[in-house]
């Protein structure tokens, strides 16, 4: 298991445009829990790829979808997780968020580091 608590660079009031907060079962690569995108919690969950656990797989990465409390906006995500020390150091990370009242989509790109 394995706790990823990770967020992007704080604002000038020190919001983060994205935070996570992730217990993985690291055995079979699921990755779940809560991102907070501008302030709004979604539940998601999905599944995450080691360097080396597969034969010629160069680069860890990431996938997973959720839903916010409401059940109404969606939210998914991929990346590339850089490790170190049996830890994520750096996840270059793509959103994608659907109100589902307004169908508006917001995209979002970014960097999210260790938190601690």
């Amino acid at each position: 298991m394995s706790n990823w608590e990770m967020g992007s660079a704080a604002g000038a009031g020190g919001a983060r445009d994205v935070t996570i907060n992730f217990l993985n079962d690291d055995s079979i690569g699921k990755v779940g829990g809560t991102l907070w995108f501008k302030g709004e919690p979604f539940t998601v969950s999905g599944q995450w790829a080691a360097i080396g656990t597969t034969p010629g797989r160069k680069g860890s990465s990431v996938a997973f979808w959720g839903v916010d409390s409401t059940g109404s906006d969606y939210i998914a995500g991929v990346g590339s997780v850089d490790i170190e020390n049996s830890g994520p150091a750096r996840i270059d990370l793509n959103l994608l968020r659907i109100q589902d009242g307004t169908s508006q989509q917001y995209g979002w790109d970014g960097v999210l580091k260790p938190l601690n």
